[in-house]
């Protein structure tokens, strides 16, 4: 790793591509960090050029989130997939949603980021207490519970009601080995 903070040798012809896609991508405010992201080829190095520039949070996530993202939604050319992204979190949906629409800009896909942009995160249908009440774990876990139940409610085009969620519950606790035993 250079004094700069940037691997030994950039990722020069992803950031030239990535500046096309950019100026391709018109009606937003582009993030500096995001053509500044593809200079650089690991999440890691997201890490180590943050301990040398500082920078914001905002600007921290989001440079993480798109050297761990771009290659698996490079080709994916449907709006669904970056729904559920917006929504595969533990934090703020709103927030991670920004993050996505800049990976959009990433790849200069105008027309998936006008119609992100456009997209209003649906409520989602059930509280963590239910979750609770129905055999969910307290604490850290339930956000874990919570966040596959979302990935389940996404996958069914934000349309199922709390009973058709319940119903999923016992299977979520299965695959997360949470499971209370008798």
């Amino acid at each position: 790793m250079a004094v700069h903070g940037l691997p030994e040798k950039p990722n020069v012809e992803e950031f030239v591509r990535v500046f096309k896609n950019i100026e391709s991508v018109q009606g937003g405010d582009i993030q500096p960090i995001t053509p500044l992201s593809a200079l650089l080829h690991t999440p890691e190095d997201a890490i180590t050029l943050n301990l040398r520039l500082k920078f914001t949070v905002f600007e921290r996530e989001l440079a993480y989130f798109l050297t761990q993202n771009r290659d698996e939604f490079e080709s994916v050319n449907e709006l669904l997939p970056f729904q559920q992204l917006s929504l595969h979190t533990l934090g703020s949906a709103k927030l991670k949603k920004e993050y996505v629409l800049e990976l959009l800009h990433y790849h200069g896909k105008r027309e998936l980021y006008g119609q992100l942009k456009e997209w209003q995160i649906p409520a989602f249908p059930i509280k963590g207490n239910v979750l609770i009440e129905h055999g969910a774990p307290k604490g850290p876990k339930l956000g874990l519970v919570m966040n596959e139940l979302k990935m389940v409610w996404a996958a069914n085009q934000f349309d199922m009601s709390e009973p058709d969620l319940l119903g999923h519950l016992p299977a979520v606790l299965e695959k997360l080995d949470l499971a209370r035993k008798s």
